[in-house]
């Protein structure tokens, strides 16, 4: 038996909202939000959390991400994100 692929959102603000939002629309349930800050809006409570400090890439290999961090983030900092992530041979990174 296989196991399940976990869905992980990258970043907790306004952006991730819209993400949780349209994954929602089609029926796409996010497993657990991964943030280097936590955003106490009760949004996001019903979600798992982890710190990107504490996230152990090497462990969370194949499963699917989403990136919730908006372009009006800092552009520099936002690729860096996506290219660490990239970096894991994930099997699916979703923009």
């Amino acid at each position: 038996m296989t196991k399940k692929k976990t869905t992980y959102l990258v970043g907790a603000g306004g952006h991730a909202k819209v993400i949780i939002d349209i994954l929602i629309n089609n029926k796409i349930k996010i497993d657990t939000i991964i943030s280097n800050k936590k955003n106490n809006d009760n949004f996001f409570n019903k979600y798992d959390f982890i710190y990107e400090k504490d996230f152990k890439y090497e462990t969370y290999k194949k499963n699917n991400y989403y990136l919730g961090i908006g372009s009006s983030y800092n552009m520099r900092k936002r690729l860096k994100i996506i290219k660490r992530y990239l970096k894991l041979v994930l099997q699916t990174f979703f923009l």
